[in-house]
């Protein structure tokens, strides 16, 4: 036994082609998978003969290994001739008969000359031993039987490579590099087996081909089980920086619009795995994760809104969905996610795209038109009812003062002034927006005692126990206060309370009066609710139109001496509350 130097590259190749044959099997029925499987076999026979050929030292063990050697080496041809036409997409290569004829003749053909005829003036020539280098190796020439199959089996070769070069070329992204790996491994291959057939080899007698290959089998190995390897090892950048006319206007404005447009595109191969995405959608799945060669499952979060798509395989269930997601700035965006199947020409799906469209403008134009509808209808109801009703009592009672009932009047002047009320809250609804576009630094203690001289208050009292500040819309906050003020005194007592206090994360108004009851404290901010029939229901609308326009939040619950307490609360990022928290007194007015 003898073990030259080079005998790890040799047996390197061994687990490299397990590993790529294994894959291929994975991966059946993928095109061109079975076709790949059966030549690392063919390889790996290749390989394990050109080993036992290198170790042992006697002539006849040197013959027998070499056949299996030559067995590998001239079957890996057709078998990688057929992957290539399959994995291309040229289908009408791959008939029965067309398979028959080169596949199952070149193995017939192996087989004959290799074991059939004799080794001495069939497959080989001049067999001997020559002892006189480091090592004992085989010395023979080339019979013209095995000679015309190789130089058949090159002119194979070149049509396989042929196949994957257009196929290189065509292609963007990991595909781009995954093609690049297969023709490079290939084209190592024939380089390999070509300089020792024709005599220019370093090493006499061993087929370089076989010791070539470990240098592209590790790289696809490091492909096919880490796809990510494809997406770092980018052939694109590559050819850009090397100039080979790749630089022209329409790939790199291809990559741009790919690269800025506010779509988001995830491409996935038949298992499912993440090969490529654009910024977007990176921005969506995870800026700070690695996503490539992963499954959409291992990537976002079963609670994200993406993932809630997700069925317990990991699989969307809804293809035509919409998310809301926040970008780095916080801002909320929407997107529709679609999936598109990706498909071969003869509509065999080899994998799909996840387009996740930017919607944020028009649903938000869709939420303001639904606001706008609202307070139509709003309007609509203040016109045909609430308006209604009083301009007949006006109209009745000043029909009965004409007829010289006198008092009517008075009936009359009530309705007027109803209809007046219900005009200017109709007026406060329709000139507010439903967001606040631009806010200032509020004293709230300040603003709220303010407002208490806007309000025909009678005899009640106002304390003010607050020195927070909050960013706001000054008036609409105004508005607020005063709207809930007016609501304390029409519902209370004379020597009515109110009080304004601060919160952990906003402030609160509270009163002495009746207070609220649990069952009808969301029905209280309901359009037209009230149960004072000289009311027009509007008041505590208003204040919640005020609230969600500032993206706060307001809830009812009993004051401190049984009234009413309206706690208004701001959600954690939405505008800022300061405080000095230091105790002050109270202030009344």
């Amino acid at each position: 036994m003898q073990f030259p130097v080079y005998l790890p590259v040799l047996v390197l190749v061994l687990p490299v082609v397990a590993a790529l044959g294994y894959t291929g099997w994975k991966l059946r029925p993928r095109p061109g998978s079975t076709w790949f499987t059966v030549n690392m076999l063919a390889i790996g026979v290749w390989t394990l003969g050109e080993i036992l050929v290198v170790v042992n030292t006697g002539l006849d063990a040197k013959l027998f290994w070499s056949r299996w050697l030559f067995l590998g080496a001239g079957f890996s041809v057709p078998c990688w001739f057929f992957f290539a036409a399959r994995y291309t997409g040229r289908e009408s290569l791959h008939r029965p008969a067309t398979v028959g004829v080169v596949a199952g003749g070149s193995l017939l053909y192996l087989l004959y000359i290799i074991f059939l005829l004799p080794s001495r003036g069939g497959a080989l020539t001049a067999v001997t031993l020559d002892t006189s280098g480091p090592i004992t190796t085989l010395s023979y020439g080339w019979s013209p039987l095995v000679t015309s199959y190789v130089l058949l089996s090159y002119v194979f070769f070149a049509v396989a490579s042929y196949f994957l070069f257009v196929k290189l070329r065509r292609s963007r992204g990991v595909y781009r590099t995954r093609n690049f790996v297969l023709l490079t491994g290939g084209l190592m291959i024939l380089f390999g087996h070509a300089i020792s057939f024709f005599g220019f080899s370093p090493l006499p007698n061993l087929m370089l081909g076989v010791l070539l290959f470990p240098v592209g089998g590790l790289l696809g190995v490091l492909g096919e089980y880490t796809v990510s390897f494809y997406y770092w090892f980018s052939l694109d950048s590559v050819l850009q920086r090397l100039s080979f006319r790749y630089s022209d206007v329409v790939p790199l404005a291809r990559q741009f619009i790919v690269e800025e447009i506010p779509t988001g595109f995830v491409v996935r191969d038949s298992d499912g795995r993440i090969v490529d995405l654009n910024p977007t959608a990176r921005s969506v799945l995870g800026r700070n994760r690695r996503i490539v060669g992963k499954r959409l499952a291992a990537v976002v979060d079963e609670d994200s809104p993406l993932g809630r798509l997700l069925d317990g395989n990991g699989e969307l269930v809804d293809t035509d969905a919409e998310i809301w997601v926040d970008d780095a700035d916080g801002t909320r965006l929407c997107f529709e996610v679609r999936v598109t199947a990706v498909e071969r020409g003869d509509s065999e799906a080899v994998g799909d795209v996840i387009m996740l469209h930017e919607v944020t403008e028009r649903k938000e134009n869709e939420q303001k038109l639904r606001q706008q509808n609202e307070q139509l209808d709003q309007f609509a109801s203040i016109v045909s009812h609430d308006l209604r009703n009083p301009l007949n009592v006006a109209k009745g009672h000043v029909e009965l003062a004409q007829a010289g009932y006198d008092e009517s009047l008075e009936t009359a002047e009530q309705a007027l002034d109803r209809m007046e009320t219900l005009i200017e809250d109709t007026l406060t609804i329709a000139r507010q927006s439903q967001t606040v576009e631009e806010t200032t630094t509020v004293d709230v203690g300040a603003l709220a005692r303010e407002a208490w001289t806007n309000v025909d208050t009678a005899e009640a009292t106002l304390v003010v126990d607050t020195d927070a500040t909050v960013r706001a819309d000054e008036g609409r906050l105004s508005r607020l206060f005063e709207n809930l003020y007016r609501n304390s005194v029409e519902h209370g007592r004379a020597d009515l309370t109110v009080r304004v206090g601060s919160l952990g994360d906003g402030f609160y108004v509270e009163d002495t009066g009746p207070g609220i009851p649990a069952a009808k404290r969301e029905a209280v901010f309901e359009h037209g609710y009230t149960t004072d029939e000289n009311g027009t229901g509007f008041g505590l609308s208003i204040v919640e139109s005020a609230v969600d326009a500032h993206g706060w939040s307001i809830t009812v619950t009993d004051g401190t001496d049984g009234g009413a307490r309206f706690e208004i609360t701001q959600h954690p990022g939405d505008g800022e509350q300061e405080s000095s928290q230091n105790e002050t007194e109270p202030s009344t007015r």
